[in-house]
């Protein structure tokens, strides 16, 4: 609690959080849906959205004083370890992952 003076007169104040209205869109999260997201979070609350297959979510929703901290979605990279290596052929300098668009 904080206090005010209004003419001579102090008064008690108190400070109160917004919370956080949204909507889970292609243009908010691409390649995510709500998972235990409804829509509304209290300030310092946060949930936790699906993203699709071949992506993993990078981190929680967030509310902060009725500012959307939004997460993202991001491509898995792909395990190459398990491609058949010819014979010879010096691999020792390969990535095991690929990242996804290479």
């Amino acid at each position: 609690e904080s206090l005010s003076c209004l003419e001579g007169k102090l008064a008690d104040v108190e400070c109160v959080l917004l919370h956080c209205e949204f909507n889970i869109t292609d243009e908010t999260l691409p390649n995510g849906e709500n998972g235990t997201c409804s829509g509304y979070l209290s300030h310092g609350d946060e949930c936790y959205p699906v993203c699709d297959v071949g992506y993993t979510l990078d981190g929680p929703i967030a509310c902060n004083n009725s500012e959307v901290e939004w997460t993202e979605c991001l491509a898995n990279p792909c395990d190459i370890s398990d491609l058949p290596v010819p014979a010879g052929a010096d691999v020792s300098a390969c990535p095991v992952l690929m990242g996804s668009g290479s």
